[in-house]
């Protein structure tokens, strides 16, 4: 049926639904050896160098790092990929593992595509956006990622942390190894994300896919259109000051994003850029 998934996650999927549905602390599952083994070694050779002119550069205080959704660009085999995951019978089989009813893939890679994050890149503790900048019927519902890093060692940090509801605590983690996949349900309190900065070895980085799922609704119902961002318990006042702030002009980028069409996104990235440049100059005085 699928010719470059293992076949093993395919055919144990009523098992591996049974784990999704239990998982904590929102349905979610790792499957370790996602892709066939040449395939995942093609993929771990082609992923773009963080010197690729592909890759749009998002710094700013919420998040470093590196991402590109236009398929044209992809390499052959990573494009292959991502055609498989955004098929229609791939979308069947995912719907049956997660419990949902008629997955829709999005072909347009909103949001998702290739990502990248560099020695010191991070990237806060969010809840997505729940619904389609393009169509406000479509509501996101679950979220894939597969990790393409052909070498990764644990003190290099990196780990996707799910935290409660409450943002309280870190209830599991799994670090970004290579042909590793995770898929969870997305709603306003899936809150994921890794917000220790990457110490791998400079010329290493952490290469994923990030696929989003929809289902169309007639009344859609807690929309969020943004990435929401929230801080830790330990963090510093002037440190959750910043993260508001980053948090409010992400907002209105996105609201004047879906209302004027825009699509750069150069210069919102540069200004929240100054942001963050702000902080270190008063964390400093510190």
């Amino acid at each position: 049926m699928f010719k470059i998934i293992n076949s093993n996650c395919i055919e144990n999927g009523p098992k591996l639904a049974l784990r999704y549905k239990n998982a904590t602390p929102f349905p979610h599952i790792r499957l370790g050896s996602f892709l066939e083994k040449n395939i995942a070694q093609k993929a771990f050779k082609e992923f773009p160098m963080y010197s690729n002119p592909i890759w749009n550069h998002h710094k700013h205080f919420n998040c470093q790092k590196l991402s590109a959704n236009k398929k044209e660009h992809f390499p052959k085999t990573i494009r292959s990929i991502v055609d498989e995951l955004n098929s229609n019978r791939f979308a069947s089989w995912l719907s049956k593992l997660v419990g949902i009813p008629d997955l829709r893939p999005d072909p347009s890679l909103m949001g998702g595509g290739l990502h990248q994050i560099t020695r010191g890149g991070y990237l806060n503790m969010h809840a997505d956006f729940t619904y389609h900048h393009h169509n406000e019927k479509l509501k996101r519902r679950v979220n894939l990622l597969l990790y393409l890093n052909k070498e990764w060692k644990q003190d290099w940090g990196g780990q996707i942390e799910f935290w409660d509801e409450g943002m309280k605590e870190c209830i599991t983690k799994y670090p970004p190894l290579g042909n590793n996949a995770v898929i969870f349900s997305t709603s306003k309190t899936s809150w994921h994300g890794h917000p220790a900065p990457l110490s791998c070895p400079q010329g290493h980085t952490r290469n994923s896919i990030a696929l989003y799922y929809y289902t169309e609704e007639k009344r859609p119902t807690q929309r969020m259109g943004v990435t929401t961002f929230r801080h830790l318990h330990e963090d510093g006042l002037l440190k959750k000051l910043f993260i508001s702030l980053d948090q409010k002009v992400l907002y209105l980028y996105s609201r004047s994003k879906q209302i004027f069409g825009l699509s750069n996104d150069d210069w919102v990235t540069k200004f929240l850029n100054k942001i963050e440049k702000l902080f270190s100059i008063f964390k400093k005085k510190e």
